[in-house]
């Protein structure tokens, strides 16, 4: 199967977290508007804002 690949954002340097990259790539709007998702880990949490239709998906954080 063959895949496509997009750029969304020019690369930044090593000290910028993946989160704030892609917060400042705008990646959300991205992923809606071509109709696709991302899987992510807890650090992105927060990262996509509509709860009706999420573009990022995430795990729970675990109750202390």
């Amino acid at each position: 199967m063959p895949a496509e690949w997009a750029l969304f954002r020019a690369a930044s340097d090593g000290r910028t977290p993946d989160v704030t990259a892609a917060r400042h790539g705008h990646i959300t709007s991205h992923l809606r508007a071509l109709g696709l998702a991302a899987f992510a880990d807890l650090g992105f949490l927060g990262l996509d804002d509509d709860v009706d239709n999420p573009v990022v998906i995430t795990g729970y954080r675990c109750r202390r």
